[in-house]
């Protein structure tokens, strides 16, 4: 293909004047003199041997289109080629044969201000910075509600209030159930029932115990075994003889069926046989006869003398005699 009928293909699907390709973003060769339009940034010259150029978009403004010449065009190497993008701040590009540049030029759109998202923070926040969360169109770091532990009282409660408790998930008094002290009656007693006690762990009519009469016997006698009598406290057998017991020392405690061993009976009364023995020799004592009168010179004949101790045992044997004869009256009157 002729230089003339490349040139001609290429107007057909450029802006007249340099504009851009309407059909794609690829490279297309400019129909015009050989150098790149003006645009927005106009024709940037470029010296030495760079094949290669980063550029910057003015502030507020974004990149989105570029031409760039390289070379001489007498060989349709080296001609404006045009190239559409999506905007951006900042650019990379070299010419497509990979030949030095020579001048290029710039496309801008107007830049689209970030949307802020924090207005409470200073500068421009595109996104909420780490920890925080956007409410109510500001930024802050979000607070986890406290926990109602008790969603039936009004207002939110995050402890326990003294005295309460969880109880169904909610908080109420806690109630001790009564103590049931008889567990053997149906329903609860708090107390015993009238008339009834507490033992072994059930209720029931407390039981009095028999009366034992005969200590002395083992088991509970609660009357008086056959053939006997109680006795001091306790249970003996009955004398032989018909009749109640005789108490020959009414004066003593207790019942004495023998004169104790030195005592004696003297008017109903057991009294030490010492003590009765006085008046008795006494008694029984002759009185000492006169002394006779004798003639100047002369003397009595010696006939002997009454020994004491015959007469204490003949008084002794009185009173045991005297003695025996009232327990014998005693017990006939009986």
């Amino acid at each position: 293909m002729n230089k003339a009928l490349l040139k001609a293909a290429t107007c057909a699907v450029l802006v007249i004047g340099g504009g851009f390709s309407t059909l794609s973003s690829s490279p297309v060769r400019a129909a015009d003199a050989g150098v790149c339009a003006g645009q927005s940034s106009g024709k940037i010259d470029v010296s030495g041997n760079i094949t290669t150029l980063t550029v910057t978009a003015p502030e507020g403004k974004l990149i989105s289109g570029y031409c760039v010449k390289a070379g001489s065009d007498n060989q349709a190497d080296g001609g404006p080629v045009y190239v559409l993008i999506e905007p951006t701040a900042t650019i990379t590009f070299s010419y497509p044969t990979g030949k030095d540049i020579s001048h290029y030029s710039l496309l801008y759109v107007a830049a689209t201000p970030p949307t802020d998202v924090c207005s409470n923070i200073d500068g421009v926040q595109t996104s909420p910075p780490d920890g925080m969360t956007v409410m109510d169109g500001v930024c802050a770091v979000p607070v986890t509600p406290p926990t109602d532990v008790c969603v039936n009282i009004v207002g939110v409660q995050i402890t326990l209030p003294t005295g309460m408790t969880v109880m169904d998930g909610v908080c109420a008094v806690p109630v001790t159930p009564p103590t049931d002290v008889c567990v053997n009656i149906v329903g609860v007693q708090i107390t015993p029932p009238t008339g009834m006690t507490v033992m072994d762990g059930v209720c029931a009519v407390p039981v009095t115990p028999p009366t034992d009469v005969c200590v002395n016997i083992d088991g509970v006698q609660i009357t008086l075994p056959t053939g006997m009598t109680v006795m001091d406290g306790v249970c003996a057998p009955e004398q032989a003889s018909a009749g109640p017991v005789v108490d020959l020392c009414p004066n003593m405690e207790g019942a004495q069926t023998q004169v104790p061993t030195g005592l004696v009976i003297i008017d109903d009364q057991c009294v030490p046989a010492t003590q009765a023995l006085a008046p008795v020799a006494a008694a029984a004592a002759p009185a000492a006869p006169e002394a006779p009168v004798l003639p100047a010179g002369s003397s009595l004949p010696v006939t002997g003398t009454t020994s004491p101790l015959l007469i204490a045992l003949a008084a002794v044997s009185l009173l045991l005699g005297l003695g025996a004869l009232q327990v014998s009256r005693r017990n006939a009157r009986s």
